[in-house]
């Protein structure tokens, strides 16, 4: 979950600096239209977005797994304790 973290802040990042740098050439007069270099910084920060998001996702299924091993673990404990109760 930590490496989704990591490679869509990388991507993400990537994506952002060639976009600063395509914005500077727009500015300064020397982008081509055409150039592939704008489709690939969308899709860097796309993609980083995306990896981001998967990592978020992950983190949030553990923690509802979790959250639920623990319940269960409650529960058995408590019928336990009422089956003693009962047997007494």
């Amino acid at each position: 979950m930590i490496i989704f973290g990591f490679l869509g802040l990388l991507t993400l990042g990537i994506g952002l600096l060639i976009g600063l740098y395509i914005t500077y050439l727009r500015f300064s007069g020397g982008l081509a239209p055409g150039r592939p270099l704008i489709t690939f910084a969308i899709l860097l920060i796309l993609g980083g977005i995306q990896i981001l998001s998967f990592g978020f996702i992950a983190i949030q299924i553990v923690s509802l797994r979790r959250e639920i091993l623990r319940i269960q673990k409650e529960n058995l404990e408590l019928r336990r304790e009422i089956k003693h109760t009962n047997d007494v």
